[in-house]
């Protein structure tokens, strides 16, 4: 039952929210030849806490929180799916969506060459990612699938 509803909520949040992102994302295939649709997984935390992106061909993406560790930034982290939408801006890909169970506003930058995190916001507040980056790293890197 569950479940069942997870899934409506999602269709009906991804049909509402195609009209507003499209203004501000416009669909992105693809960019220079390139295409950047598909997943993404973001290890954000030294604790292993992870994100998965699943990017769109049509410009939106959807985000789920995988771990089940004590850190929490969002409320109800891990039933808390990122429904947003992306794009590619300079040498940035961007992706920014709402949290489907507590509505913040969540923002992901990470370079499109290197995969490094150059940053992560929550309600419009920067996250501190120098304090997450795990020992002898000199940063946070997402891995395409």
């Amino acid at each position: 039952m569950k479940n069942i509803l997870i899934t409506i909520a999602v269709v009906v949040l991804m049909g509402c929210g195609e009209s507003q992102e499209s203004v501000l994302f416009p669909a992105a295939k693809t960019v220079n030849g390139i295409e950047y649709s598909g997943t993404y997984i973001l290890d954000v935390f030294k604790n292993g806490r992870t994100i998965t992106l699943e990017l769109k061909p049509d410009g939106s993406f959807a985000g789920k929180p995988e771990d089940d560790s004590d850190l929490t930034l969002i409320d109800n982290w891990e039933e808390n799916i990122i429904i947003g939408s992306w794009k590619v801006e300079g040498e940035l890909l961007v992706c920014q969506g709402i949290t489907e169970r507590s509505s913040e506003k969540i923002g992901i930058k990470f370079n499109i060459n290197t995969g490094k995190l150059n940053s992560y916001s929550c309600d419009g507040e920067e996250m501190p990612i120098n304090d997450v980056i795990p020992d002898g790293e000199d940063g946070i890197y997402i891995k395409k699938n």
